[in-house]
């Protein structure tokens, strides 16, 4: 887990990192529906659409709003406005203690869906692996795919350009040859306009023969 730690450890939506390596706190915070998707795009920028990931703050924005709402319609009429204030008041105490493990079950759903496809965007597989397995915590599932994600990311930094020392590794009569570049002058034809070339060929000598049998 030192991995993760060092990954993603300040970040604003995981304020429960680090955790001990030895913690099994690991699948709690997985089941969640966050971590998952941070760490892909760590590893892969971009990857992930942050702005898909529910993270639990909309709820609150929106019920601010309808507190700044229940404020104005205070002062309009308080006897109506007191008992919803009042309410809405404790729903956000709530909110506020409970944080964002509470998420409910469908934007946890939406979250482990877009990880399990993020994931598999960059190359893991996640046949076995399904959205329920994930907030069941699954232990063997959810460390396969995890190590899977942390295999991607600790093999990405390992480039020639980053790392020359591993021209060393060639045995002899081995080169390092960089593959050739395609020659984008000398496209051959889309496949959508040759059927359309086709099409025209075969309307014009469809034409011809009506006009010759008439």
């Amino acid at each position: 887990m030192q991995y993760v730690n060092d990954q993603l450890s300040g970040d604003e939506h995981l304020p429960s990192l680090p955790i001990e390596p030895t913690s099994e706190a690991i699948y709690e915070l997985i089941a969640e529906g966050v971590l998952l998707n941070k760490l892909i795009n760590r590893n892969s920028p971009g990857t992930v659409d942050l702005r898909a990931l529910n993270v639990g703050e909309t709820l609150v924005l929106l019920l601010l709003l309808l507190l700044l709402l229940l404020l104005l319609l205070l002062r309009l009429l308080p006897a109506l406005a007191q008992p919803l204030l009042l309410l809405l008041l404790l729903l956000l105490t709530s909110r506020a203690s409970s944080g964002a493990k509470n998420k409910n079950k469908f934007t946890m759903i939406e979250n482990h869906n877009l990880a399990i496809n993020s994931a598999k965007a960059i190359g893991c597989k996640v046949v076995n692996v399904g959205t329920f397995d994930i907030m069941e915590k699954s232990k063997t599932l959810i460390m396969g795919l995890l190590w899977q994600i942390i295999k991607v990311g600790l093999l990405a930094s390992v480039k020639l350009e980053s790392h020359p020392e591993l021209a060393r590794l060639l045995e002899e009569g081995e080169t390092i040859e960089v593959p050739a570049r395609p020659n984008l002058r000398h496209r051959p034809p889309q496949a959508p306009f040759s059927f359309l070339f086709s099409l025209c060929v075969y309307c014009t000598s469809l034409t011809s023969a009506l006009v010759s049998s008439t």
